[in-house]
């Protein structure tokens, strides 16, 4: 008899099944409130990340600007594509497009009006990012611009949102 109240009364060492359900629910509880915040914190590094590219893009384009009076290709357009790399010679920029897709737009214009030139420069760089930043459920587009009329700056990296 001795024998089997040792079996069944013996103090066990170990978790009970509701211990364990407790801490499973504690750590459910805490995953479903630390998720969101780290989407959040992820999109908003992402976003920085996609204004820094921009800026040091702009800056490139404006060093070539002030070396020939024109903007990185002379009425032209680079178009860069999602997953691509590419090395723009003329501003001595490489660049990498991992995520999104860009789209590099200049124009040099001169207009002759009677006893006055007018000449008009602008560099746009449109960008379409895979992330959809304000979370409306349309593709975002961001135009970034330098806008020079008669060598007086008008617009300096002016960040446009368009969606």
């Amino acid at each position: 008899m001795n024998y089997i109240n040792d079996v069944f009364w013996k103090k066990r060492s170990g978790f009970t099944l509701i211990e364990l359900m407790i801490v499973i629910a504690i750590i459910g509880i805490l995953s479903a409130i630390s998720i969101p915040n780290f989407i959040q914190y992820r999109m908003r590094a992402e976003y920085i990340s996609l204004i820094v590219n921009l800026e040091h893009m702009m800056d490139a384009e404006d060093l070539y600007f002030l070396e020939n009076n024109t903007y990185y290709p002379a009425n032209g357009k680079i178009n860069i594509k999602k997953g691509k790399s590419i090395s723009i010679p003329g501003v001595n920029y490489s660049f990498s497009s991992k995520k999104h897709r860009y789209r590099i737009i200049t124009k040099h214009k001169v207009n002759k009006k009677k006893k006055k030139t007018n000449t008009i420069d602008y560099c746009y760089i449109k960008v379409w990012p895979s992330i959809d930043f304000n979370g409306d459920g349309k593709q975002d587009v961001f135009n970034y611009m330098n806008y020079t009329k008669n060598g007086v700056r008008k617009y300096h990296h002016k960040l446009i949102r368009v969606k």
